[in-house]
């Protein structure tokens, strides 16, 4: 009885949030970095390609960030990621 309102409110906000289908995602880091591995619910079609079935606001996805060169000339890291969905 005390799991009644919680797991009703869960299960609404599990149906009734936006989800995008087919989606693709790009991640790219700063030059002398590079992605080692991916984790999450995809499919890698590429060195920093990665195809979504679904994906929505508690979507997680995470990756390893190694050093690719011996000297990275940059004093910062950066990481950008681009996704498109429909």
């Amino acid at each position: 009885e005390a799991d009644g309102p919680r797991f009703e409110s869960e299960l609404c906000r599990a149906l009734t949030q936006h989800t995008g289908f087919e989606a693709v995602m790009r991640i790219r880091c700063t030059r002398g970095m590079r992605i080692s591995n991916f984790y999450g619910n995809f499919f890698v079609r590429g060195t920093d390609l990665l195809a979504l079935p679904n994906c929505n606001s508690d979507s997680v996805f995470a990756f390893d960030l190694v050093h690719d060169e011996a000297n990275v000339t940059s004093s910062v890291v950066t990481v950008q990621s681009a996704l498109l969905y429909t």
